[in-house]
């Protein structure tokens, strides 16, 4: 609650000049009480609600509508009064304007967060599609090169069955060579390549963080194969080149001449003894 003095007294709220001394030095008492407005009159002349005059000492609703006048020589200029309901809404307006900027960058901020996410999602996709493609491809390789071994173990079966046929003294640089191969052969580990193909596969199933270090991983572990897998290749073209400049052991025989068969002379008929009986 809340009072206001009104009057010429200069010790008043509000302090109204009159020349004429008509104004009571106290003329009355205005009481806010939240948004209910009462007015006492305590002077001689009198106070006046739209030119009615009130009782003394009894408060009397008034509203910032009424016409307020004191003695009716001065009329209450209401911009000397506080208005709650004034200074209510300028709170509402700010709350509200608060709200709306908090809410519009609330908006905003939801809609930057939104459109990051999906960026991220987005990104997370096409990272996930491409691990997708270089573990088929992973796959792809691992079959090659399955395939290249059992391909290089036939034509080493069949380079020495080919040896078979050749002179046993011309094949020691071929042996040698076809030895190397062999342990080369040996050293592919295909089943450690398998192995890890099949860790790669569940991993990516599994949506798995290290997928892609494992992937890597199995990438360096097919070059690797690869590269031994060609150093045997090399190997047995080498040896193949060198099998296929000596002879067989059945050309070598058929190229030698054959011995001419001399026929034996004709031995001359025995001579007729003429009989030299004389009949």
């Amino acid at each position: 609650m809340k009072s206001y003095t009104i009057g010429r007294e200069e010790t008043c709220n509000i302090v109204i000049p009159d020349a004429s001394q008509m104004v009571s030095r106290l003329h009355a008492t205005l009481t806010l009480d939240g948004s209910k407005m009462t007015i006492t009159d305590s002077s001689s002349n009198g106070t006046y609600i739209n030119g009615i005059r009130i009782a003394p000492g009894t408060p009397v609703p008034v509203t910032r509508k009424d016409v307020v006048s004191f003695a009716q020589v001065a009329e209450l200029d209401w911009k000397q009064i506080p208005n709650p309901a004034k200074k209510t809404l300028w709170i509402t307006l700010v709350v509200i304007v608060v709200l709306a900027a908090a809410g519009c960058g609330g908006w905003f901020f939801l809609q930057e967060r939104k459109a990051k996410q999906e960026q991220a999602d987005a990104a997370a996709l096409a990272a996930s599609q491409a691990l997708a493609a270089q573990v088929d491809t992973l796959k792809s390789q691992v079959e090659k090169a399955f395939k290249a071994v059992e391909s290089l173990k036939t034509s080493l079966a069949a380079t020495k069955e080919e040896c078979a046929r050749k002179p046993e003294n011309k094949l020691e640089k071929v042996n040698q060579l076809l030895a190397q191969v062999d342990e080369k052969i040996k050293g592919l580990d295909s089943e450690a390549l398998q192995k890890s193909l099949d860790v790669v596969t569940q991993s990516l199933e599994d949506g798995a963080e290290r997928t892609t270090q494992r992937a890597d991983d199995l990438a360096a572990l097919i070059g690797t194969f690869n590269t031994g897998l060609e150093a045997a290749r090399t190997q047995l073209d080498e040896a193949r080149n060198l099998l296929s400049n000596i002879p067989d052991k059945v050309g070598a025989i058929k190229a030698k001449p054959a011995k001419a068969e001399v026929d034996p002379e004709p031995q001359a008929e025995p001579e007729q003894k003429q009989d030299s009986r004389v009949f």
